[in-house]
């Protein structure tokens, strides 16, 4: 059908509607300050936590365990268990880990415990533990530290561990596992075997593994290319079972080649991970998208960001961020120090907590790993002192116990207030936002108006509506409902009334995860 053209008398006018800001949420009631605790030996760095009960497992480079006054020391050869309620260290559990070939590169990077709660696996960079041989892997009774007769030499450092059913998945940066070649990832039985039907493979290192809301799946994050010999780019996910390669996948050039993703945490709707190494940000990815992993926000840091915690006060981000590269200041003038609080819906950082790790200028301390509860936030990493409180190497938050609202998608919005509760949403009503554009031309006998919704939704209905000011009243004139286009466009006509003053209104109403929207403009008929 030929369209009419413009008339060149008409008048047009043009609406839009406007973009809504995504403001930080309200400031936290947390204290940047953390608990006075037991802590680890100056020059100490924690690398890895697990919990079992009210017991917290310490893994790093470390020698002794010191009391909050530093009155008591205690020997704690890099491995360590403290109680969670009153911070105090466990006497009873005396591992002794060690690297007698390179005591320097000695790193426990990686602490899980079995199904049973009664075991304690761990992964590094050591040679022996209470004095056998064990090669970067090994495990302990979980009460009193003593070795386990399990034996299965890894090659090359193990930085991830993760405990499944039957299974005890490893990732890292080795070559072998047992006698088995094995590249970067691997899982045994806890008897030892080597599983062949489980082996994926990434073509560099691996830095943790995360288990799907579902548990069928495994994220695995790290430096790699490609996995199975099929390009992804530092995050991929495979299957529990049998380790094959799932088609999920976050778009190609979301994520550079060569980051590092060196933590995540899953919910059934969201992925948020931590990215450093070229690029630093930490961000959120959806998981309700079918086999595509869209971006939902970014929040760039500078500096590398290495660990993720998500609890009810929102999203604990943690890394060497404003420590290794100079100052950056946020919140009007609070220089950024390696540890922040995220919104885990828009990514927008909470000015309520900016804790000061310290040292913090040009050099590589902060925050490498992170554990939380419900009631409480774990910090391990290499530093002297958080916000002015002495607490080397790792540290304690009290958290607001209650327990969060239902959120059953996952975007930050209880279901109480989600007015699109299936599906995660970036808007504050957990839907994602529409916007709408109106134009309006008056032309000799009819009033068109035409404009485009955004996101594109063909298809999609809107109502148009006409109104008259009569009497003081506005009285409706007509009312069209057209479908919007595989372009995203709407277009509607009506006849011209007598002269006055006329208004048009779009409406936008809603579907299962979009937010309404309307736009209007009032003008002469």
């Amino acid at each position: 059908m030929m369209r009419t053209p413009w008339m060149r008398r008409a008048t047009t006018l043009v609406v839009a509607l406007a973009t809504i800001l995504l403001a930080a949420g309200p400031a936290s009631a947390l204290t940047p300050q953390p608990d006075q605790t037991w802590r680890t030996n100056a020059k100490g760095k924690v690398l890895s936590l697990a919990r079992l009960g009210t017991t917290i497992y310490v893994g790093g480079r470390f020698s002794k365990a010191v009391s909050p006054n530093g009155s008591q020391q205690r020997p704690a050869q890099s491995l360590a268990a403290f109680d969670m309620a009153t911070g105090a260290h466990i006497s009873a559990f005396t591992p002794v880990v060690a690297n007698t070939a390179a005591p320097t590169k000695l790193e426990v990077r990686a602490v899980a415990l079995s199904s049973d709660g009664s075991t304690l696996y761990l992964g590094g960079k050591f040679d022996t533990v209470n004095g056998q041989p064990r090669e970067n892997f090994a495990a302990v009774d979980a009460t009193t530290g003593a070795l386990r007769s399990l034996d299965v030499p890894v090659n090359g450092p193990v930085n991830a561990i993760l405990v499944g059913a039957d299974k005890v998945y490893l990732g890292g940066d080795f070559g072998r596992v047992g006698t088995k070649p094995r590249k970067k990832l691997a899982a045994i039985a806890p008897g030892g075997f080597v599983f062949d039907s489980w082996q994926p493979r990434a073509d560099n290192t691996i830095r943790d593994l995360t288990r799907s809301a579902d548990g069928a799946s495994i994220f695995i994050g790290g430096k790699y290319t490609t996995v199975d010999g099929e390009a992804r780019n530092s995050i991929a996910r495979v299957s529990a079972d049998d380790g094959s390669l799932l088609p999920w996948t976050i778009p190609d050039g979301d994520i550079p080649a060569g980051l590092m993703a060196w933590d995540m945490v899953a919910t059934p709707t969201r992925l948020y991970i931590a990215f450093g190494s070229g690029s630093e940000w930490a961000g959120a990815y959806r998981l309700d998208n079918g086999a595509v992993g869209t971006e939902l926000w970014t929040t760039s840091l500078p500096g590398n960001v290495q660990t993720v915690a998500l609890t009810s006060n929102g999203l604990f981000v943690g890394g060497h961020f404003g420590t290794a590269v100079g100052d950056k200041a946020v919140c009007g003038g609070i220089l950024l120090a390696g540890l922040v609080l995220l919104d885990p819906s828009t990514g927008a950082l909470d000015c309520g907590w900016v804790p000061q790790i310290e040292p913090n200028y040009r050099n590589f301390t902060g925050a490498w790993s992170m554990l939380s509860t419900s009631a409480q936030l774990w910090v391990g990493g290499s530093f002297t002192s958080i916000s002015g409180v002495e607490q080397q190497g790792f540290a304690r938050y009290t958290l607001d116990a209650s327990p969060p609202p239902p959120d059953a998608d996952g975007d930050g919005v209880p279901d109480a207030d989600d007015l699109c509760p299936s599906s995660a949403g970036s808007g504050p009503d957990g839907c994602t936002r529409t916007d709408l554009t109106l134009k309006v031309r008056v032309l000799k006998e009819r009033i068109r108006a035409r404009g485009v919704l955004d996101p594109s939704l063909p298809g999609a209905d809107v109502r148009v509506t006409l109104l008259k000011r009569r009497a003081g009243t506005w009285r409706e004139l007509g009312v069209q409902n057209p479908t919007v286009s595989d372009t995203s466009r709407y277009r509607t006509t009506f006849d011209r009334p007598s002269r006055g003053s006329c208004r048009v209104v779009v409406r936008f109403l809603r579907d299962a995860e979009h937010s309404p929207s309307k736009a209007r403009r009032t003008f002469a008929c």
